[in-house]
């Protein structure tokens, strides 16, 4: 699931296999470099990384994080999103970044014709596999 670790510049680096909509996707991870400074560090955390993203269904993330994302977006509005604003978003998010730490991951995706000035990031607990603090970033 995690390959190609490097130290690179004093940062982990790798890539993670994530797989959604019937296909397996190459995403960019950096290892937070206080919590986990060392290339071995890393590989002694991969086991329970690779464990809490492989319990993700990351199509149910994706779900969760646009209907969470489309609601704070219309709150302020008379409008009501529907299950299609939902859908929308849901069938364009992509996963552009893992930022590994060692008790979570934050998953920064990119909603390209929703939010194109913008980054969606949630925070994945690896113990109960849960996401938390979605946000909405400029770019």
């Amino acid at each position: 699931m995690m390959s190609d670790l490097v130290a690179v510049d004093g940062m982990i680096r790798g890539v993670a296999s994530l797989r959604w909509r019937d296909a397996d996707h190459q995403v960019p991870a950096i290892f937070d470099e206080e919590s986990i400074p060392t290339l071995k560090a890393a590989r002694r955390l991969l086991p329970k990384i690779e464990s809490a993203l492989a319990r993700v269904d990351m199509g149910a993330l994706m779900h969760d994080v646009a209907v969470e994302v489309t609601d704070c977006c219309y709150s302020q509005s008379d409008y009501q999103p529907t299950v299609a604003d939902c859908q929308e978003m849901t069938a364009e998010l992509v996963v552009t970044r893992l930022n590994l730490g060692k008790r979570d991951a934050v998953i920064t995706l990119d909603s390209p014709t929703c939010l194109p000035d913008f980054e969606l990031s949630c925070v994945l607990t690896y113990r109960t596999g849960r996401i938390s603090e979605v946000e909405i970033h400029d770019r």
